[in-house]
């Protein structure tokens, strides 16, 4: 599986990031664990995945505070596109 879809969108596995997973998953796609936003983790988790904040608004920043990057499903302004092909956000 590529890293994008047809229509341009990252795919990701969205993990828990319980265990060490690597950028990558296995079938191509990132590894992102959703970040509560609420207290400053950086762009990488421990696990090796990135830390991302989803929205459906449009945002004037691509990075939240916290360091996570924003994403969205329904291509909000100022965020990064995602299809995910494993798990789902909370």
């Amino acid at each position: 599986m590529p890293s994008h879809n047809s229509g341009g969108a990252n795919n990701v596995t969205i993990v828990n990031g319980s265990t060490r997973v690597g950028a990558h998953a296995v079938d191509g796609s990132l590894n992102v664990v959703q970040s509560a936003g609420s207290t400053f983790t950086g762009l990488r988790h421990p696990s090796g995945a990135m830390y991302v904040v989803p929205t459906s608004t449009p945002k004037l920043a691509i990075q939240h505070p916290s360091g996570a990057l924003y994403v969205s499903t329904n291509n909000s302004i100022g965020t990064r596109r995602v299809n995910a092909v494993s798990g789902s956000f909370v």
